[in-house]
């Protein structure tokens, strides 16, 4: 990304964070007592920081702010809750088939990232897969 630093809200105390998204793996949609937020996971580079941290902005809200994400990350919907979470595509390692308990086809995501536990979405494999072409064709040669 040309300029991968974002302005986040903690939401321990609403203070500002800058995030490089060029380290964001995952930012996944939480709640509690009704009010959204995101759990963003960052790839740990560095031993003496925490690879996750919670924002105020729901993954929609960073969608909609920084509208450059969606050449690189996937906007999914997880099965349980069909809330967001936006996957970094070059962090994917596997999609798998996967099958709710309706039999519905769905798919389970695994991610570089061995903190992630793998998670199901609402797409399935093939959905995912063209996503991510359609993705491709936007970015330049090179990045």
């Amino acid at each position: 990304m040309n300029n991968s630093i974002v302005k986040l809200h903690n939401r321990k105390d609403n203070s500002v964070i800058l995030v490089d998204l060029d380290t964001v793996v995952l930012i996944d949609s939480l709640d509690e007592d009704g009010k959204y937020f995101s759990m963003v996971y960052c790839d740990p580079f560095r031993r003496d920081m925490e690879n996750t941290f919670e924002v105020n902005e729901t993954p929609e809200k960073i969608f909609t702010t920084y509208p450059e994400l969606g050449k690189y990350f996937l906007k999914l919907h997880d099965r349980e809750t069909n809330r967001i979470t936006c996957v970094e595509i070059n962090y994917i390692q596997v999609i798998d088939t996967e099958y709710d308990n309706a039999g519905k086809l769905c798919s389970k995501v695994y991610v570089t990232e061995d903190s992630i536990t793998p998670y199901i979405v609402n797409e399935t494999p093939e959905k995912i897969y063209t996503m991510i072409e359609e993705i491709y064709k936007t970015i330049p040669n090179g990045e």
